[in-house]
Formats: C-alpha cells, sequence, structure tokens
C-alpha cells in the first residue's frame, strides 16, 4: 500500500544517542527507487523523509517534560498519514501512558509513486552499500500498518496486546504483532 492511502509507521525504540543519522524503518537503498526513510536525524530530530516524493518533515525531539530524550530510555515512535496530514509521533514508553504524544501535523500531498518504491523494506539501517545509518541501540515491535492509526490505537508499551481498529475495506484483517498473530473481527476485538 502506500501512496496517496493511509498508512501508519511504529516501533519502540532504546536509542543510546542522538548525535548521528539513525534508521528505524526505511526503504532507502541504492536503487532508483528509493522510498522513504523514517529516522533519528542527527540534530536530535525525528524524521519522516519520503525521499523522491517529498515531503521531508524534521521534528525535534521533545528535551524536556514527560516525554523528554534520555539515553538508553524506550520510546515509542511513529509515522502516520491520513490522505491529508503527516503525524509524527514520539512518547515514553510508560504503562500510565495510554495515547500517543504528538510532536507535529504537517499537511501533506504524498504522491502516488511512493506506493511504488522498489527498495527492500529494512529495519535498522539502509540499505546501501556501505550502510552507515544504523541504529544505535535497540528497536522493538515494528509495525507497519494500511490504515492511519489514531493516538490511542497505537502499541505503547513493550509486549502489549494492540488495541483494535474496526476494519474497513481498505485494512488488513490481521497482522503479526510480538510473535502472535492479531486478526481483526468485524466487532474490532483483537484476539
Amino acid at each position: 500500500n502506500g501512496g496517496q492511502t493511509p498508512w501508519t509507521l511504529e516501533a519502540m525504540i532504546q536509542p543510546a544517542a542522538t548525535n548521528a543519522n539513525q534508521e528505524i524503518i526505511c526503504t532507502d537503498s541504492s536503487a532508483d527507487s528509493r522510498g522513504f526513510q523514517f529516522r533519528l536525524e542527527k540534530g536530535a530530530h525525528l524524521e519522516l523523509n519520503l525521499i523522491a516524493t517529498g515531503p521531508d518533515i524534521l521534528t525535534p525531539i521533545p528535551t524536556s517534560g514527560p516525554n523528554a530524550y534520555a539515553p538508553n530510555t524506550w520510546y515509542h515512535v511513529a509515522a502516520t498519514y491520513d490522505g491529508t496530514n503527516i503525524v509524527l509521533y514520539w512518547t515514553k514508553v510508560n504503562p500510565s501512558i495510554t495515547v500517543a504524544n504528538a510532536i507535529s501535523t504537517n499537511a501533506a500531498a504524498v504522491g502516488i509513486s511512493f506506493g511504488s518504491a522498489q527498495g527492500p523494506l529494512t529495519i535498522g539501517n539502509e540499505n546501501k552499500g556501505p550502510a552507515g545509518e544504523n541504529f544505535s541501540y535497540l528497536i522493538d515491535e515494528v509495525r507497519i500498518s494500511s490504515i492511519a492509526r489514531a493516538a490511542d490505537q497505537m502499541l505503547l508499551s513493550l509486549n502489549r496486546k494492540a488495541r483494535a481498529c474496526t476494519p474497513t475495506s481498505s485494512s488488513p484483517t490481521s497482522s503479526v504483532y510480538g510473535g502472535r498473530q492479531l486478526t481483526l473481527s468485524s466487532a474490532g476485538d483483537g484476539t
């Protein structure tokens, strides 16, 4: 999927530092169709770069408050696109937090060619030789969805059962989560 249809990219990350470009999820490669980079950018930013089709969204990571960056701490990060806006999320993992923390909302027109990127999907690095933007520490719970998840539908804690979404004609009926199959019924309950 991709292109002008809704989607969500999300992962749990535990970065050791924010002073280098570090890929989280990407299709950037040596191929002609480079796709996207969802990464930490060396200036302590969360970045979603739709390389060939634009836009390149760069948002500072929080430095104060309950979601402030601290080395070796778990965070949930996400990028969603609803057909009109791209929203970036940065949320410190805490059992009491049930809604993802949006750090930017950006009006965006994602071109049709975005969904046709041919670069391989890579987690924790880019697929270029030699790859040089490896993630410095841990990534877990990666999920890519063909719907724009709301802030209360994110995977906000490690090994937590996902809150299910009511399926639509364009949403998946199942996905793998944490080594378990998550199936969505017409009632919208996850199993």
